[in-house]
């Protein structure tokens, strides 16, 4: 669902992947080097390209592509001209319609309106389907779609054995209280909120402790680990699982618990989280059997 009035910046800070102080300096950055803010989030690596391109979906109501799998057909570069196409940043997918007058493209994010009505204009269609893509993908497309020596998608990530089992519940029965021996891992989490989190933890008598790209790398199945679908999303290839005692702490997205399902969580909560429900949350997932 698009959010009125709400810029790409808001939704990040909404989405905690970034912070005032980030955006403050980044939108320096922008302007010393004529770079949009969203860009300039990126190049300071405040946030990832897949940050903006989930707040861009979530700012427009377009959905994601993953234009490196799409099988496009060479046939579809009739429909807008390749120097339109690089300029704009628009790779054609296809017709629509009982008189194929919707044209479905892909987009770079974030949108520029006036290409799409550009785009149309150009076209002679009365409506757009659009999807959004990082500009990378965008730019492989186009070389694929046009022809351009035959640049082809980047290779996909080895595949990762997962055999974590799954639970997926969202209520839950707690009995006796968890061991204050046990380490809880935070994993994804900006500073603020982690500190936040970790706070929370320790005052339930839990050991909190930062886990790292490479530290979740060796994260074995008994280790509990707290984080968000998008902490997670943003480093884990495809349809990889979580190999641990995996708790995600939710949002108010409606597709967040079908997320968190597909990563591997054993517990999903809902906002707001507190003290008592964290602590609950750890015992849960470590009790027994």
């Amino acid at each position: 669902m698009a959010r009125a009035g709400k810029s790409v910046t808001d939704i990040l800070l909404e989405m905690g992947a970034i912070d005032p102080q980030q955006l403050q300096s980044a939108t320096l950055h922008a302007q010393q080097w004529g770079v949009t803010i969203e860009r300039a989030l990126v190049e300071r690596r405040f946030c990832s390209p897949d940050d903006v391109l989930r707040a861009a979906s979530r700012q427009s109501g377009y959905p994601v592509i993953n234009l490196d799998a799409e099988a496009i057909d060479p046939s579809r570069a009739d429909l807008i001209p390749l120097k339109f196409a690089e300029h704009a940043r628009v790779v054609p997918l296809g017709l629509q319609g009982r008189r194929y007058e919707v044209l479905e493209v892909a987009v770079a994010a974030p949108v520029d309106l006036t290409m799409v009505d550009a785009l149309l204009a150009l076209t002679k269609k009365s409506r757009a389907v659009i999807h959004l893509s990082h500009d990378e993908a965008i730019g492989r497309a186009i070389a694929r779609l046009y022809g351009k020596g035959g640049v082809a998608p980047p290779p996909p990530p080895p595949p990762r054995e997962r055999k974590t089992n799954v639970q997926n519940e969202e209520t839950f029965d707690f009995g006796e209280e968890p061991s204050p021996s046990q380490t809880v891992y935070l994993y994804g989490w900006h500073p603020a909120a982690m500190k936040a989190m970790a706070m929370m933890l320790e005052q339930g008598g839990l050991k909190a402790a930062a886990l790292d790209d490479v530290g979740l790398e060796g994260i074995g199945q008994f280790d509990v680990v707290i984080s968000t679908t998008l902490g997670l999303r943003t480093v884990l290839p495809g349809d990889a699982k979580v190999r641990c005692l995996l708790i995600i702490c939710g949002t108010q997205e409606a597709g967040d618990p079908d997320d968190a399902r597909s990563l591997g969580a054993k517990l999903y909560l809902r906002p707001p989280h507190s003290t008592e429900q964290l602590k609950k949350a750890v015992q849960h997932v470590t009790r027994p059997k």
